[in-house]
């Protein structure tokens, strides 16, 4: 399983990830910082995968990642 995750050193607020994949992603301030839901993603599962790595495309700071849970 894996988890997407943010990296909050790197997030600008854009909010590109939480509009293109709102049930991973949610804004946790006024500026528009994001923060990973922390759902657990069967690989197997394409098209959630395809939308984690859409948002992790999105991001223009490159803040979005998989990590192994």
């Amino acid at each position: 399983m894996n988890v997407l995750h943010v990296d909050p050193a790197r997030c600008e607020g854009h909010g590109k990830c939480y509009r293109v994949a709102p049930d991973h992603f949610r804004a946790v301030d006024d500026h528009g910082h994001a923060e990973a839901v922390g759902t657990r993603v069967d690989p197997q599962d394409r098209a959630t995968v395809a939308k984690g790595d859409f948002a992790i495309k999105a991001c223009p700071e490159e803040a979005l990642s998989w990590q192994s849970a």
